[in-house]
């Protein structure tokens, strides 16, 4: 019995554990506390035989978002324009999938990539 709640609960922390970190993609739109970037990526990773479409991300900027360059200097948001490139870390792992739902995310840290 104790084995079987045990690895229950292994199971269960490792499952929750699977979602995306981050990813990379091109900045879309820049609105007030938000970017929009493609997660076409991740979003394909998960499905076979996926349409060949875009998918958006509506990335959430909250006051906790530090948005840095890739040798960690320090921007803002007026810093990024649109058609750059970024990599986006997730406040918290998540599914990201062809539901709108999940692909409305928050950021825990914006990287402008020098591409």
């Amino acid at each position: 019995m104790i084995r079987t709640v045990v690895f229950v609960l292994v199971s269960l922390l490792l499952t929750g554990c699977t979602g995306t970190k981050s990813f990379e993609g091109t900045l879309y739109s820049i609105g007030e506390n938000y970017f929009v970037v493609d997660c076409s990526h991740e979003v394909k990773k998960r499905k076979n035989n996926v349409e060949d479409i875009s998918y958006p991300c509506t990335v959430r900027i909250t006051d906790q978002t530090k948005l840095s360059d890739e040798d960690g200097n320090k921007l803002s948001v007026d810093d990024f324009t649109e058609e750059v490139t970024v990599k986006v870390i997730l406040a918290t792992p998540q599914t990201i999938n062809q539901s709108k739902e999940s692909r409305n995310i928050e950021a825990r840290e914006i990287i402008l990539l020098n591409r």
